[in-house]
Protein backbone atom coordinates (compact mmCIF):
# COMPACT_ATOMS: atom_id res chain seq x y z
CA UNK A 1 0.00 0.00 0.00
CA UNK A 2 1.22 3.50 -0.74
CA UNK A 3 0.76 6.82 1.01
CA UNK A 4 1.30 8.66 -2.26
CA UNK A 5 -1.00 10.08 -4.85
CA UNK A 6 -1.45 7.74 -7.80
CA UNK A 7 0.75 9.76 -10.16
CA UNK A 8 3.90 10.21 -8.09
CA UNK A 9 6.09 8.32 -5.63
CA UNK A 10 6.82 9.72 -2.21
CA UNK A 11 10.44 10.55 -2.87
CA UNK A 12 12.73 10.45 -5.86
CA UNK A 13 15.48 7.90 -5.72
CA UNK A 14 18.24 9.66 -3.83
CA UNK A 15 21.59 9.70 -5.56
CA UNK A 16 24.23 8.96 -2.91
CA UNK A 17 27.39 9.94 -4.72
CA UNK A 18 27.22 11.80 -7.98
CA UNK A 19 28.02 15.12 -9.51
CA UNK A 20 26.53 17.99 -7.53
CA UNK A 21 24.92 20.89 -9.29
CA UNK A 22 27.64 22.65 -11.20
CA UNK A 23 26.07 25.96 -10.29
CA UNK A 24 25.84 25.15 -6.60
CA UNK A 25 29.04 23.89 -5.09
CA UNK A 26 31.90 24.85 -7.38
CA UNK A 27 34.21 27.25 -5.57
CA UNK A 28 36.81 29.61 -7.00
CA UNK A 29 40.04 27.95 -8.02
CA UNK A 30 43.22 28.75 -6.11
CA UNK A 31 46.51 29.95 -7.50
CA UNK A 32 48.52 27.00 -6.17
CA UNK A 33 46.92 24.54 -8.57
CA UNK A 34 49.12 23.68 -11.56
CA UNK A 35 48.27 25.61 -14.70
CA UNK A 36 47.07 23.49 -17.60
CA UNK A 37 49.23 23.28 -20.70
CA UNK A 38 46.08 23.61 -22.82
CA UNK A 39 46.34 26.96 -24.58
CA UNK A 40 43.76 29.76 -24.68
CA UNK A 41 45.24 30.91 -27.98
CA UNK A 42 42.94 30.70 -31.00
CA UNK A 43 42.68 27.20 -32.42
CA UNK A 44 41.90 26.42 -36.06
CA UNK A 45 40.12 23.07 -36.35
CA UNK A 46 41.66 20.40 -38.52
CA UNK A 47 40.45 17.22 -40.17
CA UNK A 48 41.01 14.17 -37.99
CA UNK A 49 40.94 10.45 -38.71
CA UNK A 50 37.40 9.05 -38.55
CA UNK A 51 36.08 5.51 -38.28
CA UNK A 52 32.39 5.30 -39.21
CA UNK A 53 29.96 2.42 -39.61
CA UNK A 54 26.31 2.36 -40.55
CA UNK A 55 24.04 1.40 -37.66
CA UNK A 56 20.35 0.78 -37.07
CA UNK A 57 19.35 2.20 -33.70
CA UNK A 58 16.40 0.34 -32.22
CA UNK A 59 14.51 0.71 -28.96
CA UNK A 60 12.59 -1.88 -26.94
CA UNK A 61 9.34 -1.00 -28.71
CA UNK A 62 10.78 -2.00 -32.08
CA UNK A 63 11.08 1.56 -33.37
CA UNK A 64 14.25 2.14 -35.33
CA UNK A 65 16.21 4.68 -37.32
CA UNK A 66 19.20 4.25 -39.58
CA UNK A 67 22.29 6.27 -38.83
CA UNK A 68 26.02 6.17 -38.27
CA UNK A 69 28.17 5.54 -35.22
CA UNK A 70 31.83 6.42 -35.28
CA UNK A 71 35.01 7.54 -33.57
CA UNK A 72 37.37 10.45 -34.16
CA UNK A 73 41.04 10.33 -33.14
CA UNK A 74 42.32 13.50 -31.45
CA UNK A 75 45.41 14.41 -29.39
CA UNK A 76 44.96 14.57 -25.65
CA UNK A 77 46.67 18.00 -25.61
CA UNK A 78 46.56 19.96 -28.85
CA UNK A 79 49.87 21.61 -29.69
CA UNK A 80 51.96 19.43 -27.39
CA UNK A 81 55.02 17.79 -28.93
CA UNK A 82 54.33 14.49 -27.24
CA UNK A 83 50.79 13.51 -26.35
CA UNK A 84 48.65 10.41 -26.53
CA UNK A 85 45.63 9.90 -28.80
CA UNK A 86 42.02 9.77 -27.63
CA UNK A 87 38.94 8.41 -29.40
CA UNK A 88 35.82 10.58 -29.37
CA UNK A 89 32.54 8.72 -29.95
CA UNK A 90 29.71 10.21 -32.00
CA UNK A 91 26.44 9.41 -33.76
CA UNK A 92 25.04 10.98 -36.92
CA UNK A 93 21.45 10.72 -38.18
CA UNK A 94 21.04 12.43 -41.54
CA UNK A 95 18.21 14.74 -42.51
CA UNK A 96 15.33 13.48 -44.65
CA UNK A 97 14.97 16.65 -46.69
CA UNK A 98 16.45 17.86 -49.97
CA UNK A 99 17.69 21.19 -48.63
CA UNK A 100 18.78 20.66 -45.04
CA UNK A 101 19.78 23.50 -42.75
CA UNK A 102 23.26 23.47 -41.20
CA UNK A 103 23.66 20.36 -39.02
CA UNK A 104 22.75 20.41 -35.34
CA UNK A 105 25.06 19.05 -32.63
CA UNK A 106 23.34 17.84 -29.45
CA UNK A 107 25.67 18.31 -26.47
CA UNK A 108 25.09 16.35 -23.29
CA UNK A 109 24.79 17.67 -19.76
CA UNK A 110 26.62 16.58 -16.65
CA UNK A 111 29.40 16.23 -17.78
CA UNK A 112 27.73 12.82 -17.81
CA UNK A 113 29.58 9.59 -17.16
CA UNK A 114 27.10 7.86 -19.47
CA UNK A 115 27.52 10.43 -22.19
CA UNK A 116 25.02 11.26 -24.86
CA UNK A 117 25.78 8.39 -27.25
CA UNK A 118 25.35 5.60 -24.77
CA UNK A 119 22.37 7.05 -22.92
CA UNK A 120 20.35 8.19 -25.94
CA UNK A 121 21.22 5.88 -28.79
CA UNK A 122 18.04 3.89 -28.13
CA UNK A 123 15.82 6.92 -27.59
CA UNK A 124 14.53 7.10 -31.12
CA UNK A 125 12.63 10.36 -30.63
CA UNK A 126 15.88 12.09 -29.71
CA UNK A 127 17.64 10.74 -32.77
CA UNK A 128 14.84 11.66 -35.18
CA UNK A 129 13.90 15.09 -33.80
CA UNK A 130 15.79 16.98 -36.52
CA UNK A 131 15.25 14.75 -39.56
CA UNK A 132 12.88 17.24 -41.22
CA UNK A 133 15.40 20.05 -40.78
CA UNK A 134 19.04 19.03 -40.57
CA UNK A 135 21.57 16.31 -39.86
CA UNK A 136 21.80 15.56 -36.14
CA UNK A 137 25.12 14.73 -34.50
CA UNK A 138 25.55 13.48 -30.93
CA UNK A 139 28.98 13.42 -29.32
CA UNK A 140 30.45 11.97 -26.13
CA UNK A 141 32.84 14.25 -24.31
CA UNK A 142 36.43 13.11 -23.96
CA UNK A 143 36.84 10.60 -21.16
CA UNK A 144 33.06 10.09 -21.02
CA UNK A 145 30.47 7.66 -22.35
CA UNK A 146 31.79 5.59 -25.24
CA UNK A 147 34.79 7.86 -25.83
CA UNK A 148 38.04 6.16 -24.84
CA UNK A 149 39.75 5.98 -22.52
CA UNK A 150 36.80 6.44 -20.17
CA UNK A 151 38.33 8.00 -17.07
CA UNK A 152 36.35 6.58 -14.19
CA UNK A 153 37.04 4.39 -11.17
CA UNK A 154 34.53 2.09 -9.50
CA UNK A 155 33.61 2.92 -5.90
CA UNK A 156 33.83 -0.36 -4.01
CA UNK A 157 32.54 0.85 -0.63
CA UNK A 158 29.77 3.46 -0.96
CA UNK A 159 29.46 5.82 1.97
CA UNK A 160 26.67 7.96 3.34
CA UNK A 161 27.99 11.47 2.94
CA UNK A 162 25.94 14.64 3.31
CA UNK A 163 28.27 16.64 5.57
CA UNK A 164 30.10 19.14 3.39
CA UNK A 165 33.58 18.66 4.82
CA UNK A 166 33.25 14.88 4.74
CA UNK A 167 32.07 15.17 1.14
CA UNK A 168 35.14 17.20 0.23
CA UNK A 169 37.41 14.69 1.97
CA UNK A 170 35.69 11.84 0.14
CA UNK A 171 36.22 13.49 -3.24
CA UNK A 172 39.82 14.23 -2.34
CA UNK A 173 40.55 10.59 -1.49
CA UNK A 174 38.66 9.20 -4.48
CA UNK A 175 40.13 11.84 -6.78
CA UNK A 176 43.73 11.16 -5.75
CA UNK A 177 43.32 7.40 -6.12
CA UNK A 178 41.60 7.67 -9.50
CA UNK A 179 44.10 10.27 -10.73
CA UNK A 180 47.06 8.09 -9.72
CA UNK A 181 45.50 5.05 -11.41
CA UNK A 182 45.01 6.82 -14.73
CA UNK A 183 48.27 8.71 -14.64
CA UNK A 184 50.07 5.37 -14.33
CA UNK A 185 48.36 4.49 -17.60
CA UNK A 186 49.73 7.63 -19.24
CA UNK A 187 46.82 10.08 -19.21
CA UNK A 188 47.43 13.80 -18.66
CA UNK A 189 44.69 15.78 -16.96
CA UNK A 190 45.77 18.98 -18.75
CA UNK A 191 43.58 17.84 -21.64
CA UNK A 192 40.25 17.51 -19.80
CA UNK A 193 38.63 20.94 -19.71
CA UNK A 194 35.98 23.04 -21.52
CA UNK A 195 38.44 24.29 -24.15
CA UNK A 196 39.33 20.76 -25.22
CA UNK A 197 35.64 19.78 -25.38
CA UNK A 198 34.88 22.75 -27.65
CA UNK A 199 37.84 21.97 -29.90
CA UNK A 200 36.75 18.33 -30.17
CA UNK A 201 33.36 19.38 -31.54
CA UNK A 202 34.97 21.80 -34.00
CA UNK A 203 37.39 19.12 -35.24
CA UNK A 204 34.59 16.58 -35.63
CA UNK A 205 32.36 18.86 -37.67
CA UNK A 206 35.21 19.90 -39.99
CA UNK A 207 36.19 16.23 -40.35
CA UNK A 208 32.60 15.37 -41.31
CA UNK A 209 32.72 18.02 -44.03
CA UNK A 210 30.66 20.82 -42.48
CA UNK A 211 31.70 24.46 -42.50
CA UNK A 212 28.84 25.72 -40.31
CA UNK A 213 26.69 24.05 -37.63
CA UNK A 214 24.22 24.75 -34.83
CA UNK A 215 24.39 23.48 -31.26
CA UNK A 216 21.85 22.70 -28.57
CA UNK A 217 22.13 21.48 -25.00
CA UNK A 218 20.76 21.53 -21.48
CA UNK A 219 22.73 22.33 -18.30
CA UNK A 220 26.39 21.53 -18.99
CA UNK A 221 25.34 21.18 -22.63
CA UNK A 222 24.46 24.90 -22.46
CA UNK A 223 27.85 25.76 -21.01
CA UNK A 224 29.48 23.67 -23.74
CA UNK A 225 27.42 25.50 -26.38
CA UNK A 226 28.46 28.91 -25.06
CA UNK A 227 32.07 27.70 -24.98
CA UNK A 228 31.83 26.91 -28.68
CA UNK A 229 30.33 30.33 -29.39
CA UNK A 230 33.35 31.98 -27.80
CA UNK A 231 36.00 29.54 -28.99
CA UNK A 232 34.78 28.99 -32.59
CA UNK A 233 32.28 31.76 -33.39
CA UNK A 234 32.75 31.55 -37.17
CA UNK A 235 31.55 27.94 -37.19
CA UNK A 236 28.33 28.41 -35.21
CA UNK A 237 25.04 29.02 -37.04
CA UNK A 238 22.54 29.06 -34.16
CA UNK A 239 22.26 28.01 -30.49
CA UNK A 240 19.28 26.56 -28.58
CA UNK A 241 19.91 26.03 -24.87
CA UNK A 242 18.18 25.50 -21.53
CA UNK A 243 19.31 25.09 -17.92
CA UNK A 244 21.73 27.90 -18.70
CA UNK A 245 24.93 28.92 -16.99
CA UNK A 246 27.79 30.58 -18.75
CA UNK A 247 31.54 30.94 -18.75
CA UNK A 248 31.51 33.46 -15.92
CA UNK A 249 29.54 33.01 -12.72
CA UNK A 250 29.37 29.22 -13.00
CA UNK A 251 27.98 28.94 -9.50
CA UNK A 252 24.98 30.69 -8.02
CA UNK A 253 24.73 33.75 -5.89
CA UNK A 254 22.63 32.93 -2.80
CA UNK A 255 19.96 35.40 -3.89
CA UNK A 256 19.56 33.56 -7.20
CA UNK A 257 18.87 30.25 -5.51
CA UNK A 258 16.59 31.80 -2.91
CA UNK A 259 14.45 33.47 -5.57
CA UNK A 260 14.05 30.18 -7.44
CA UNK A 261 13.13 28.31 -4.25
CA UNK A 262 10.63 30.99 -3.24
CA UNK A 263 9.04 30.70 -6.68
CA UNK A 264 8.67 26.93 -6.23
CA UNK A 265 7.17 27.16 -2.73
CA UNK A 266 4.76 29.90 -3.85
CA UNK A 267 3.49 27.68 -6.67
CA UNK A 268 3.16 24.66 -4.39
CA UNK A 269 1.32 26.70 -1.77
CA UNK A 270 -1.42 27.41 -4.29
CA UNK A 271 -2.21 23.72 -4.85
CA UNK A 272 -5.06 21.89 -3.14
CA UNK A 273 -2.81 19.02 -2.04
CA UNK A 274 -0.44 21.36 -0.19
CA UNK A 275 -3.33 23.21 1.41
CA UNK A 276 -4.63 19.87 2.70
CA UNK A 277 -1.23 19.09 4.23
CA UNK A 278 -0.40 22.43 5.84
CA UNK A 279 -3.67 24.38 6.06
CA UNK A 280 -3.52 28.12 6.72
CA UNK A 281 -0.01 27.74 8.12
CA UNK A 282 1.37 27.10 4.64
CA UNK A 283 4.36 25.18 3.36
CA UNK A 284 6.71 28.17 3.58
CA UNK A 285 6.11 28.60 7.30
CA UNK A 286 6.34 24.85 7.90
CA UNK A 287 9.68 24.64 6.10
CA UNK A 288 11.06 27.66 7.97
CA UNK A 289 9.98 26.08 11.26
CA UNK A 290 11.76 22.83 10.38
CA UNK A 291 14.97 24.66 9.47
CA UNK A 292 14.88 26.81 12.62
CA UNK A 293 14.27 23.80 14.88
CA UNK A 294 17.15 21.90 13.30
CA UNK A 295 19.43 24.92 13.65
CA UNK A 296 18.82 24.88 17.41
CA UNK A 297 18.64 21.11 17.89
CA UNK A 298 20.03 18.89 15.08
CA UNK A 299 18.61 15.38 15.00
CA UNK A 300 20.92 12.36 14.57
CA UNK A 301 19.65 9.01 13.34
CA UNK A 302 21.58 5.73 13.28
CA UNK A 303 21.21 3.83 10.01
CA UNK A 304 22.92 1.04 8.10
CA UNK A 305 24.16 1.28 4.51
CA UNK A 306 25.00 -2.14 3.08
CA UNK A 307 25.47 -3.47 6.61
CA UNK A 308 27.81 -0.66 7.71
CA UNK A 309 26.56 1.52 10.56
CA UNK A 310 26.32 5.21 9.77
CA UNK A 311 24.91 8.31 11.45
CA UNK A 312 22.78 10.77 9.52
CA UNK A 313 22.52 14.11 11.28
CA UNK A 314 19.68 16.35 10.18
CA UNK A 315 20.72 19.99 10.41
CA UNK A 316 19.79 22.87 8.05
CA UNK A 317 22.85 22.43 5.87
CA UNK A 318 22.43 18.66 5.56
CA UNK A 319 18.71 18.95 4.93
CA UNK A 320 19.29 21.47 2.14
CA UNK A 321 21.70 19.01 0.55
CA UNK A 322 19.22 16.14 0.91
CA UNK A 323 16.55 18.19 -0.83
CA UNK A 324 18.99 18.83 -3.65
CA UNK A 325 20.04 15.18 -3.98
CA UNK A 326 16.37 14.17 -4.00
CA UNK A 327 15.93 16.58 -6.94
CA UNK A 328 13.09 18.23 -5.05
CA UNK A 329 14.23 21.76 -5.88
CA UNK A 330 15.17 21.44 -9.54
CA UNK A 331 12.52 19.58 -11.53
CA UNK A 332 8.75 19.41 -11.61
CA UNK A 333 8.82 15.66 -11.06
CA UNK A 334 10.91 16.03 -7.91
CA UNK A 335 8.98 19.10 -6.78
CA UNK A 336 5.76 17.09 -6.64
CA UNK A 337 7.26 15.25 -3.68
CA UNK A 338 8.72 18.21 -1.79
CA UNK A 339 5.54 18.88 0.26
CA UNK A 340 5.45 15.27 1.49
CA UNK A 341 9.08 15.42 2.48
CA UNK A 342 8.60 18.69 4.38
CA UNK A 343 5.44 17.30 5.98
CA UNK A 344 7.30 14.24 7.28
CA UNK A 345 10.08 16.41 8.71
CA UNK A 346 7.63 18.87 10.22
CA UNK A 347 6.02 15.96 12.07
CA UNK A 348 9.34 14.67 13.40
CA UNK A 349 9.57 11.48 11.31
CA UNK A 350 13.36 11.71 10.99
CA UNK A 351 14.11 8.06 11.68
CA UNK A 352 11.55 6.80 9.18
CA UNK A 353 12.72 9.28 6.56
CA UNK A 354 16.38 8.34 7.04
CA UNK A 355 15.67 4.64 6.69
CA UNK A 356 13.48 5.21 3.65
CA UNK A 357 16.28 7.19 2.01
CA UNK A 358 18.77 4.43 2.77
CA UNK A 359 16.51 1.79 1.22
CA UNK A 360 16.18 3.87 -1.93
CA UNK A 361 19.94 4.41 -2.04
CA UNK A 362 20.72 0.73 -1.72
CA UNK A 363 18.24 -0.18 -4.46
CA UNK A 364 19.73 2.46 -6.76
CA UNK A 365 23.31 1.35 -6.11
CA UNK A 366 22.36 -2.29 -6.67
CA UNK A 367 21.04 -1.32 -10.11
CA UNK A 368 23.88 1.03 -11.05
CA UNK A 369 27.35 0.67 -9.50
CA UNK A 370 28.94 3.96 -8.47
CA UNK A 371 32.00 5.43 -10.13
CA UNK A 372 34.29 8.38 -9.53
CA UNK A 373 34.43 10.26 -12.82
CA UNK A 374 37.90 11.74 -13.19
CA UNK A 375 37.19 13.42 -16.53
CA UNK A 376 33.90 14.88 -15.25
CA UNK A 377 35.49 16.37 -12.15
CA UNK A 378 38.48 17.73 -14.06
CA UNK A 379 36.12 19.49 -16.48
CA UNK A 380 34.02 20.85 -13.62
CA UNK A 381 37.09 22.09 -11.74
CA UNK A 382 37.99 24.12 -14.83
CA UNK A 383 34.92 26.33 -14.74
CA UNK A 384 36.81 29.47 -13.80
CA UNK A 385 35.29 32.80 -12.82
CA UNK A 386 36.22 36.43 -13.35
CA UNK A 387 37.51 38.63 -10.50
CA UNK A 388 34.39 40.81 -10.86
CA UNK A 389 32.04 37.90 -10.26
CA UNK A 390 34.13 36.61 -7.35
CA UNK A 391 33.85 40.04 -5.70
CA UNK A 392 30.06 39.81 -5.97
CA UNK A 393 30.18 36.31 -4.54
CA UNK A 394 32.37 37.47 -1.63
CA UNK A 395 29.85 40.20 -0.81
CA UNK A 396 27.02 37.68 -0.95
CA UNK A 397 28.87 35.45 1.49
CA UNK A 398 29.38 38.13 4.09
CA UNK A 399 25.81 39.44 3.90
CA UNK A 400 23.41 38.41 6.71
CA UNK A 401 21.64 35.12 6.06
CA UNK A 402 17.91 35.64 6.29
CA UNK A 403 16.78 32.89 3.95
CA UNK A 404 16.25 29.39 5.30
CA UNK A 405 17.29 27.80 2.03
CA UNK A 406 19.98 29.66 0.15
CA UNK A 407 22.15 30.43 3.14
CA UNK A 408 22.53 26.74 3.95
CA UNK A 409 24.06 25.68 0.66
CA UNK A 410 24.96 28.53 -1.63
CA UNK A 411 27.34 30.30 0.73
CA UNK A 412 29.85 27.46 0.84
CA UNK A 413 33.24 28.45 -0.51
CA UNK A 414 35.01 25.11 -0.04
CA UNK A 415 35.44 23.15 -3.23
CA UNK A 416 33.33 20.02 -2.82
CA UNK A 417 35.41 18.24 -5.42
CA UNK A 418 38.75 19.07 -3.75
CA UNK A 419 39.95 20.61 -7.00
CA UNK A 420 43.01 22.18 -5.43
CA UNK A 421 43.90 19.30 -3.14
CA UNK A 422 43.79 16.70 -5.91
CA UNK A 423 45.64 19.04 -8.28
CA UNK A 424 43.46 19.15 -11.38
CA UNK A 425 45.36 21.50 -13.75
CA UNK A 426 43.43 24.72 -14.28
CA UNK A 427 42.99 26.64 -17.49
CA UNK A 428 43.77 30.34 -17.46
CA UNK A 429 41.12 32.42 -15.68
CA UNK A 430 40.93 34.70 -18.73
CA UNK A 431 38.66 32.06 -20.21
CA UNK A 432 35.87 33.58 -18.09
CA UNK A 433 36.38 37.07 -19.51
CA UNK A 434 33.46 38.60 -21.34
CA UNK A 435 32.81 38.41 -25.05
CA UNK A 436 30.11 39.65 -27.39
CA UNK A 437 28.39 37.51 -29.99
CA UNK A 438 25.62 38.13 -32.52
CA UNK A 439 24.95 34.38 -32.98
CA UNK A 440 21.14 33.89 -32.65
CA UNK A 441 20.17 32.14 -29.42
CA UNK A 442 16.89 30.47 -28.41
CA UNK A 443 16.87 30.16 -24.59
CA UNK A 444 14.41 28.20 -22.42
CA UNK A 445 14.45 29.15 -18.72
CA UNK A 446 12.59 27.56 -15.80
CA UNK A 447 11.20 29.96 -13.19
CA UNK A 448 12.16 27.74 -10.23
CA UNK A 449 15.24 26.08 -11.70
CA UNK A 450 17.30 25.32 -8.58
CA UNK A 451 20.37 24.37 -10.61
CA UNK A 452 20.60 27.36 -12.93
CA UNK A 453 18.16 30.02 -11.67
CA UNK A 454 16.72 32.63 -14.05
CA UNK A 455 18.92 35.49 -12.78
CA UNK A 456 22.06 33.49 -13.53
CA UNK A 457 20.70 32.42 -16.91
CA UNK A 458 20.11 36.03 -17.95
CA UNK A 459 23.62 36.96 -16.81
CA UNK A 460 24.99 34.19 -19.00
CA UNK A 461 22.93 35.37 -21.98
CA UNK A 462 24.17 38.95 -21.66
CA UNK A 463 27.12 38.09 -23.91
CA UNK A 464 24.72 37.61 -26.83
CA UNK A 465 23.02 40.44 -28.70
CA UNK A 466 20.40 38.35 -30.52
CA UNK A 467 18.51 36.30 -27.93
CA UNK A 468 14.95 35.00 -27.83
CA UNK A 469 14.21 33.89 -24.25
CA UNK A 470 11.17 31.96 -23.08
CA UNK A 471 10.60 31.82 -19.31
CA UNK A 472 8.55 28.78 -18.35
CA UNK A 473 6.54 29.78 -15.31
CA UNK A 474 6.41 26.69 -13.11
CA UNK A 475 9.33 25.12 -14.93
CA UNK A 476 12.53 23.65 -13.49
CA UNK A 477 15.84 22.53 -14.93
CA UNK A 478 14.74 19.85 -17.41
CA UNK A 479 13.97 20.94 -20.94
CA UNK A 480 12.13 17.64 -21.49
CA UNK A 481 9.48 18.82 -19.02
CA UNK A 482 9.03 22.03 -21.03
CA UNK A 483 8.53 20.10 -24.25
CA UNK A 484 6.12 17.61 -22.70
CA UNK A 485 3.88 20.34 -21.30
CA UNK A 486 4.36 22.83 -24.18
CA UNK A 487 5.07 20.85 -27.39
CA UNK A 488 5.34 24.09 -29.33
CA UNK A 489 8.89 24.46 -28.01
CA UNK A 490 10.15 21.57 -30.14
CA UNK A 491 8.35 22.99 -33.18
CA UNK A 492 9.78 26.47 -32.67
CA UNK A 493 13.26 25.03 -32.18
CA UNK A 494 13.06 23.25 -35.52
CA UNK A 495 11.95 26.48 -37.21
CA UNK A 496 14.75 28.34 -35.46
CA UNK A 497 17.46 25.94 -36.65
CA UNK A 498 15.99 26.16 -40.16
CA UNK A 499 16.71 29.90 -40.08
CA UNK A 500 13.27 31.35 -39.27
CA UNK A 501 12.74 34.47 -37.17
CA UNK A 502 10.69 33.78 -34.04
CA UNK A 503 8.87 37.07 -33.62
CA UNK A 504 5.61 35.39 -32.60
CA UNK A 505 7.06 33.26 -29.80
CA UNK A 506 5.89 34.34 -26.33
CA UNK A 507 8.34 35.64 -23.74
CA UNK A 508 6.63 33.63 -21.00
CA UNK A 509 4.66 30.39 -20.91
CA UNK A 510 2.54 29.44 -17.90
CA UNK A 511 2.83 25.69 -17.33
CA UNK A 512 0.06 23.69 -15.62
CA UNK A 513 -0.12 23.57 -11.84
CA UNK A 514 2.40 21.22 -10.21
CA UNK A 515 0.60 18.03 -9.14
CA UNK A 516 1.91 17.79 -5.59
CA UNK A 517 1.72 14.47 -3.75
CA UNK A 518 -0.87 14.18 -1.00
CA UNK A 519 -1.86 12.06 2.02
CA UNK A 520 -5.33 10.93 2.94
CA UNK A 521 -6.85 12.03 6.27
CA UNK A 522 -6.02 8.77 8.06
CA UNK A 523 -2.32 8.90 7.25
CA UNK A 524 -2.19 12.58 8.21
CA UNK A 525 -3.76 11.55 11.53
CA UNK A 526 -1.06 8.91 12.08
CA UNK A 527 1.63 11.51 11.48
CA UNK A 528 -0.08 13.94 13.85
CA UNK A 529 0.02 11.44 16.76
CA UNK A 530 3.69 10.65 16.27
CA UNK A 531 3.44 7.54 14.09
CA UNK A 532 5.11 9.04 11.03
CA UNK A 533 8.15 6.78 11.42
CA UNK A 534 5.82 3.77 11.32
CA UNK A 535 4.12 5.04 8.16
CA UNK A 536 7.42 5.65 6.38
CA UNK A 537 8.70 2.24 7.38
CA UNK A 538 5.53 0.65 6.01
CA UNK A 539 5.98 1.69 2.39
Amino acid sequence: MSIMSSKVGLYSTLVLIGLLALSTFIAPVKAERPVSRYSLEAYTPVERALTIEETVFQNEDGESVRGEKGFMTVPEIRGAEQTRDLRIAFIRVKAQTENPAPPVVLLHGGPSENGIVESRSKRINVLTQMQDVADLILIDGRGLGLSTPTLKCKIEEPRLVFDFEQMREMYEQEGRECRDYWQQKGITLDGYNPLALADDVADLMVSLGYDKFSVMGNSYGAYWSISLAKRHPDLIHRIAISGIFGLDGSFNLPSDAQSAFDDLLTRLEETEAVEDLFGDRGIKTAFADVMNRLAENPVSVDVELFGEKETLTFDPETLARILYFAEATQHRQGATQLPLLIYALDNGAYEGLAKLLIRRMENKIDENPLYHGLSSVSIICNQVNSPEFLQDFERAQTAPVEAVWAGQVMKKRNAAYACDEVGYPKIDADWASGFTSDIPVLAAIGSFDGNTPPQGAFRSLSNFTNVKSIVFEGGGHRHKEFEKLWPELAEYRQQFFAGAELDGVPDRVELPEIEAGSLNWFLRFLFSIGLGNFVLGWI
